[in-house]
This record gives C-alpha cells, structure tokens and sequence, in this order.
C-alpha cells in the first residue's frame, strides 16, 4: 500500500518551503509543480493536478479564484469525488510513496481524509499575524511599486495614497484575510481531532530549523523511505519575519486566531 502524505497549512504558512524540503528529501511531490511566480519567487511546490482540481471545484460551486471567499461552499459533490478518487489512484499507482501541498486542501480535508483513511498528516503552523500580515503585502504591493513608479512625486506619491486610501484597503484586507484564516484553521483542527497521534506530526514554521531533525525521524518512523537534506541549504533568513501584532486585524477576529493557533499548535513537536 502507498504512503501517502498529506501536507496542510494556511496559505503563506511555510508550506512551500517544507515540501521543497521533502522533495529533496526524496519524496515525491508532484510531477508538474507550480513554479516560481511573483507571490513566491522559489516555487509554491504545489501539484498542478490538485491545483487545477480545486480550482474547478471553486467554478462549479460558485466560488471566486483563489479560495478565500465563500469558503462554506468548499465541499466535494459526488461527481467531483468520483474525480479526487481517480487522480489519488493514478498517484499511487505512479509512486509508492508520495505528497502534495495545496493550502486549499485544507478546505476539502475532510473528503480526502475518507478518501484515504491511511493517509498520514503534515501540518505546518505560522503565527497568525505574519500570515495575515504576508497575505495583505502580496495584495497591495503592486500598488505601492505602481505609484513610486510612474506617479510624479514617487514615493510621497505613495504616502499621501497610503494616508488617504492605503489604510482602509488594508483594513478591509485584514478582515477579509483574518476570516479566512479562521475557516482554514479549522479545517485544521478538524482534521486534528478526526486523526490520531500516530498519523499526524506538526511543526511551527518558526522552529522548523531547529526541528528539523526531530521532523525527519517521525516521518521515517511514520513509514516514509527519506534521505537527509540540510535544510539550511534552501532556508532563506528572511522567510523568518516579525510575528509582530499585524494592526490591520479586528479585535473580534484576534480572539479567535489566536486561540485556534494555540490549539492547533498543541500538535507540534
């Protein structure tokens, strides 16, 4: 039987560079990954086929792109498991031992936890603050690179949109993004609940470094044939940033976050 592993995490959790890591550890994860693009400059990782997969799940469920929105929707109907259960038995017939990574596998986790009752569990973890914080800088850098670029006074330019406009779009961002992250949290700590200790391991991205170690040997103990790769040789300091208070989320909303961090993270070596 293959071993199968499962890789979760909220987007921009550190989910990229962890199943970079398990790639060069000798897993397989995926045959045609999305590269590099603007968002991520060292590839996302993420199988093409479970990319594509989701995303037309989201198109027939009336769901916007990216799935950040409508999230209740994000539920697999019988033709669309019928197509999950076909493309996990074509990779399992390829390789007999494999993973992918797609945050938005959190959203269907569920489904693919009935799908593949055997299959063993990777969480990464990452402070709510610097994922909320990433997901707003993604969305307004452009912005801010637009108007230092062309505006007639560049960069006071940009200070005098940021004063005026800038503000409340990142408000609005930081709502937007903080309810998200609620709903993939979780699916996450549904899926914590639904598992046992022998087929889940966690990791906080902040210590995946210093747990590298102690993450390679529970993967080998969880039955996955890896060899040793020194993560350092791929980790860039500056994937480590500030877990600062991100002031752009409701107060409402940081309750929530931070206890559902606090319990997902109970599951971390």
């Amino acid at each position: 039987m293959p071993r199968i592993l499962i890789v979760l995490g909220m987007h921009r959790s550190g989910t990229s560079i962890t199943t970079k890591w398990l790639h060069a550890c000798g897993l397989n994860v995926g045959e045609n990954l999305l590269g590099p693009q603007r968002s991520n400059k060292s590839g996302h990782y993420e199988d093409m086929d479970f990319y594509n997969f989701h995303e037309k799940v989201f198109k027939e469920n009336g769901m916007p792109f990216g799935g950040f929105e409508l999230l209740d929707r994000a539920e697999l109907n019988e033709s669309q498991l019928e197509e999950a259960r076909k493309i996990l038995a074509d990779k399992s017939a390829k390789s007999d031992q494999w993973s992918w990574k797609d945050p938005r596998t959190c959203l269907f986790i569920d489904s693919y936890l009935k799908l593949l009752p055997e299959a063993k569990i990777l969480i990464v973890s990452r402070n709510y603050n610097e994922i909320i914080q990433s997901l707003i800088y993604r969305e307004t850098r452009h912005i801010r690179e637009d108007i230092v670029r062309d505006a007639k006074w560049g960069i006071f330019s940009y200070l005098s949109y940021e004063l005026k406009e800038g503000i409340k779009l990142k408000n609005e961002l930081g709502k937007f993004y903080g309810q998200a992250t609620l709903h993939y949290y979780q699916k996450i700590l549904d899926c914590i609940e639904k598992t046992d200790d022998s087929r889940r391991v966690g990791v906080k991205f902040s210590e995946l470094r210093e747990k590298e170690e102690a993450l390679f040997n529970r993967l080998v103990s969880m039955g996955f044939h890896l060899e040793k790769f020194q993560l350092k040789s791929i980790f860039k300091h500056d994937y480590l940033t500030s877990n600062r208070r991100c002031r752009y989320i409701p107060k409402t909303l940081r309750r929530e976050l931070r206890k559902m961090q606090t319990e997902i993270e109970k599951s971390c070596i």
